[in-house]
């Protein structure tokens, strides 16, 4: 059985991260359209009524971010091999 009484932190650990997260994308990715940053925060919204409601759903809203079409799969092969993380 869950013990709730645990929970508490583990959340607060949750919502840390994800802020975390958001603080690093707001440093680090000054060129991402406003329209991905508000995707991404639906994404990581605390009511599930907020977020997309299905995999289509975010597809379609990504495909309507400004720039998105240019984003191509050589691109990408491309932007991670410049901003691979270091293996431990």
């Amino acid at each position: 059985m869950l013990d709730i009484s645990k929970l508490g932190p583990a959340i607060a650990d949750v919502k840390a991260d994800v802020d975390a997260v958001k603080a690093d994308v707001d440093k680090n990715a000054t060129d991402v359209a406003a329209a991905l940053d508000q995707l991404v925060l639906s994404c990581l919204a605390k009511d599930p009524a907020e977020r997309p409601q299905s995999a289509r759903e975010l597809s379609r809203r990504l495909a309507e971010v400004d720039g998105a079409s240019a984003w191509t799969q050589d691109r990408a092969r491309e932007w991670w091999a410049t901003h691979q993380p270091a293996q431990p």
